[in-house]
């Protein structure tokens, strides 16, 4: 990712997501690197996949709100605006 090579870094973050799917966190890398290709949908996929893994990390509900409101889903960065207050 430091070196915005954002195929090989979704290609390593993948790896890691296969020995260990609840890694909430190689979810949330993976969703980076597909927001800075503007891969909305695919973002989207992976911070879901982040959340249900820890839903208490307000960086992964302020990734998921700013992508609500990229891809005009207002409900759902409702919903996640209120998460994250909670």
């Amino acid at each position: 990712m430091r070196t915005s090579d954002w195929q090989n870094a979704i290609y390593a973050f993948g790896n890691s997501i296969s020995i260990d799917d609840q890694n909430a966190e190689g979810w949330c890398n993976i969703a980076s690197c597909y927001m800075q290709q503007d891969k909305l949908k695919e973002a989207m996929l992976c911070l879901e996949q982040a959340l249900k893994q820890n839903r208490k990390s307000w960086k992964i509900w302020e990734n998921y709100i700013i992508m609500c409101l990229e891809t005009l889903n207002y409900n759902k960065a409702v919903s996640g605006s209120r998460e994250i207050i909670r």
